[in-house]
């Protein structure tokens, strides 16, 4: 028999994975399979069975999602009129994940429904709202109902008509297949305090499709013991984990008092290390909830932190969270807004929040965002844009297809209207500080502003030896932001003049395939690690050649650490701070790469001792 597997996971160790295969029937284990999966996998099995398989994982990962035509899901349905695999969810033991079951079809030779529960909330009051929408291979959806059976003996207690909706983006999403199409919602209340499953069911042309979504504890007792039943599923499995099983979410909230709320994004980068090591320091004197939004599966992650533990939610009805669960809110601080969908809404409920509750509202200023929307102040042709006038910048947003707005005004004033009302406004440097007074030119707020520059990590001084390569080191990520293009232009200019010595060193990553005798990329460093590896490799000199202005730049503070030259473009903060630095040079954005590979080689040659 072969079983096809439609799974992506995002692993530790790439997408190697480990699984045993049981019969649902006896628990009998019919093999192991291992190695590195990614799109179908196909399996073959010789026992057989009516009532299916389901797997068991065994390696260590991170969380792992479907993934459909290269947009990935969450809260997944995913099965045919036959049989359904089931895969079950590790949960890291530092964390209290609620979520998910993840269901996947073995059967694709007949008819297939996919689908995908968007959003799925409990109140403690016992009413429940769902979102989602269904997809069937062959026929069109029709009458729609959420169906709630009893878990201890699966009597139907309610069936709920669903409303059902176009769903376009889920079209364009399977916009390749022959796919019918239908979205729904329900709001309901529970009206009866059992463990309860909860179904989806609709109608076509070939019969009635039954098919599980969530289980419902209400007894925390039970979170361990509970069996898992699925429609075409004749037995019952116990888990040791079962990690499917929805609680009421927002007990936690009820039972602390969370005071403090932090907007932020889980992109990585400084903003990212720097707001956790805040909430490692707020969170010894008081319990913290943080917000961010996961664009892959549309919804929020909310983390709240309390003295002893980490607690994990996701939603995505944003303001029934923040009106029913953060009744004790006093303090807002916006460290990141960055992928957050409708900004515009998102600083409207913090203006009408902050008026309504006389709640505090701050904001880190680590990037831009605040004056642009293409946050680092490029433009179509990848340009330092030097904030021109409302026209001009309205012709880029335009021609750049913003999704955030194509008036600039409007965005500035929207922002323009949250920092007066905040109490402090943090900038890590003097020049983010010119550049907001430049573009709101407002009292107010400059009155507010705060320099406050990072922490910086102290760094042993290198020692360098003397030998006939002379080493360009660069630090950190290389985009296009970050000055790939200079990077591609100075290695030409090394190549064209014959300078077979010179090699450029990146110590971190580049997203950009480069194919050059004369560079070379080391990958990810961590930070304590810097003066060995630039020891290793005997940088002369760093090149900062960033092409838009940092609002901090953590990168120049571990260089200045180093204690080795440093030649940086003359904007934004790493400008302000390299041109303080005694061994630093800063030059204007326009100087020739000729003139720059000159000025490298003459400060790797004064600093070194070499000579031509």
């Amino acid at each position: 028999m072969e079983i096809k597997v439609y799974k992506k996971c995002y692993l530790v160790k790439r997408n190697y994975m480990e699984y045993k295969v049981y019969n649902i029937s006896d628990n009998k284990k019919i093999l192991k399979i291992k190695g590195n999966f990614d799109g179908f996998i196909n399996i073959s099995i010789s026992d057989k069975t009516d009532n299916g398989y389901y797997f068991k994982r065994i390696s260590h990962f991170n969380d792992s999602v479907v993934l459909l035509n290269g947009e990935r899901m969450q809260n997944n349905l995913y099965f045919s009129n036959k049989k359904s695999l089931l895969f079950k969810r590790t949960v890291k033991n530092d964390e209290n994940l609620f979520y998910w079951i993840e269901k996947v079809e073995i059967d694709k030779d007949n008819e297939m429904t996919i689908g995908n529960i968007d959003e799925f909330e409990i109140t403690e009051a016992g009413d429940l709202y769902c979102r989602g929408w269904i997809s069937n291979s062959i026929h069109q959806v029709k009458n729609i109902y959420a169906c709630f059976e009893t878990l201890s003996n699966k009597e139907n207690v309610q069936k709920v008509p669903l409303v059902q909706r176009r769903r376009s983006d889920v079209r364009d999403l399977f916009k390749n297949n022959e796919f019918l199409f239908s979205g729904f919602n329900f709001k309901c209340s529970i009206s009866t305090t059992e463990d309860l499953a909860l179904y989806i069911s609709y109608y076509s042309e070939s019969g009635v499709k039954k098919m599980f979504v969530k289980n419902i504890c209400r007894n925390s007792d039970n979170l361990n013991s509970i069996s898992f039943q699925e429609g075409k599923l004749k037995d019952s499995i116990e888990y040791e984990e079962a990690t499917y099983i929805i609680p009421n979410k927002y007990w936690e909230f009820k039972k602390h008092k969370v005071e403090k709320l932090i907007f932020k994004h889980n992109l990585g980068g400084g903003a990212e290390i720097f707001i956790q090591k805040q909430i490692d320091l707020w969170r010894k004197k008081e319990e913290i909830c943080a917000l961010s939004y996961i664009s892959e599966s549309n919804q929020y992650r909310i983390e709240l932190f309390t003295f002893e533990k980490k607690y994990t939610f996701f939603c995505v009805h944003l303001e029934w969270f923040m009106k029913e669960i953060l009744v004790d809110l006093n303090e807002i601080w916006i460290n990141e807004l960055v992928s957050y969908p409708n900004v515009y809404n998102v600083l409207k409920w913090i203006d009408i929040i902050s008026d309504a509750k006389k709640i505090s509202v701050n904001i880190f200023i680590h990037d831009y965002f605040c004056v642009c929307p293409r946050i680092v102040l490029l433009n179509g042709r990848d340009e330092y844009c030097r904030l021109p006038d409302s026209e001009k910048c309205d012709n880029c947003l335009k021609e750049t297809g913003s999704e955030e707005t194509n008036s600039i005004t409007l965005w500035r004033r929207h922002w323009k209207r949250v920092l007066q009302k905040c109490e402090s406004i943090v900038c890590f440097s003097n020049d983010t500080k010119r550049l907001l007074n430049l573009v709101y030119k407002d009292k107010d707020i400059e009155n507010k502003m705060i320099i406050k520059p990072h922490e910086i990590t102290p760094l042993r001084k290198v020692k360098i030896k003397n030998d006939n390569m002379i080493t360009i080191g660069l630090l950190g990520n290389l985009t296009e932001h970050k000055g790939l293009y200079k990077v591609l232009q100075l290695l030409n200019c090394i190549k064209d003049n014959n300078k077979n010595n010179v090699r450029i060193v990146l110590i971190g990553s580049c997203d950009y395939p480069i194919a050059d005798d004369n560079f070379f990329v080391t990958g990810k460093y961590i930070v304590d690690d810097l003066p060995s590896k630039i020891e290793q490799y005997n940088v002369n000199v760093f090149f900062m050649s960033s092409i838009c202005p940092e609002t901090f730049s953590y990168t120049v503070s571990e260089m200045m650490e180093l204690g080795l030259p440093i030649i940086s473009y003359n904007l934004g903060a790493q400008g302000e701070r390299v041109g303080r630095y005694n061994k630093g040079c800063v030059i204007p954005l326009e100087t020739e790469i000729s003139d720059v590979l000159k000025i490298l080689l003459d400060k790797a040659k004064e600093s070194r001792g070499y000579f031509d």
